[in-house]
């Protein structure tokens, strides 16, 4: 019998299979303790802990190992940082507030019209405060495009038309004043 703090959490023939359930059991991050337990002699069998150790061990070192990728820059993508960080400064285009670009509900976030899947176009890209483009049930990316139209009381038929016009206007603001 396996036990997981003093509870049952399953029941093994084998030393192998009590250990493969611990393994299956295991979580990192709790600190449990687990014991096998011999029924038919009613006593506590050693030699687990050691086992949990060395799990949690390649657990925590297998996890230090995994870094995040980064995407790669393909050779279609238009990337223009200053443009970017130009147009986290502008007006959501929904809502008309200016905010700080960051992370947040109430910080401005550039969205890029069409994902960044297919190729990544910093020019097509509108600002959106936080809770219109990814916080909340009402928001862009939580939604349906014809229930974000209804929301946030756009007089537009077609979404996507409105993000690309708005991003041309804005690509067009940028270059009369870069001049």
């Amino acid at each position: 019998m396996i036990v997981r703090n003093g509870k049952t959490i399953g029941f093994a023939d084998t030393e192998k299979g009590a250990f493969e359930l611990v393994k299956n059991d295991l979580n990192i991050k709790k600190n449990f303790e687990y014991g096998i337990k011999d029924l038919d002699e009613d006593v506590y069998v050693s030699g687990l802990d050691v086992y949990v150790s060395d799990l949690k061990k390649q657990a925590r070192w297998v996890k230090c190992k995994k870094r995040s990728v980064k995407s790669r820059v393909g050779r279609n993508d238009i990337i223009d940082d200053k443009y970017s960080a130009w147009l986290g400064r502008q007006p959501c285009v929904v809502t008309g507030q200016v905010a700080v670009r960051g992370v947040g509900a109430y910080n401005m976030h550039c969205h890029h019209i069409y994902g960044r899947n297919g190729g990544r176009n910093d020019y097509m890209q509108v600002p959106l405060m936080g809770y219109v483009h990814s916080w909340g049930a009402r928001s862009y990316h939580s939604c349906s495009k014809s229930d974000f139209i209804k929301y946030h009381g756009l007089a537009v038929d077609d979404l996507l038309e409105y993000f690309e016009e708005q991003a041309r206007k804005l690509k067009a603001e940028y270059d009369l004043q870069k001049k």
